[in-house]
């Protein structure tokens, strides 16, 4: 699935949190089975702080390959799923807001302070 980023709600009950993953310079494939599971692998870097687990990326490079239809072989798509670098993703804290189908405004993306120490 190609995407701009994911959320991903964080932090203790009654103190959570939004924070978005995106690739450091743009668009990013996750490496979806179907449209509700994200494969995931132990987070690291930024994310790392975050939650023990990130989304696995597939980089630009095999993107296509991943989406083409035809590509059904699982050992080939096995080894288009990258080891994370732990460099690739971002980790910004946003709004809440983003909870509500009923807010649809681009600055909910815009970064708050962070909740977490660095």
């Amino acid at each position: 699935m190609v995407a701009a980023g994911e959320l991903q709600v964080t932090g203790p009950s009654g103190a959570s949190f939004q924070v978005q993953h995106s690739r450091r310079g743009g668009l990013t494939t996750l490496a979806r089975l179907t449209s509700c599971t994200v494969i995931t692998t132990d987070a690291t870097d930024a994310a790392g702080r975050i939650h023990d687990r990130m989304p696995l990326t597939i980089t630009a490079a095999n993107r296509e390959a991943w989406l083409d239809p035809d590509h059904t072989d699982p050992a080939s798509l096995r080894a288009l799923l990258p080891t994370s670098s732990g460099t690739e993703l971002t980790v910004t804290a946003i709004s809440t807001g983003v909870d509500s189908v009923h807010n649809d405004r681009a600055d909910l993306l815009t970064g708050v302070d962070d909740p977490l120490p660095a």
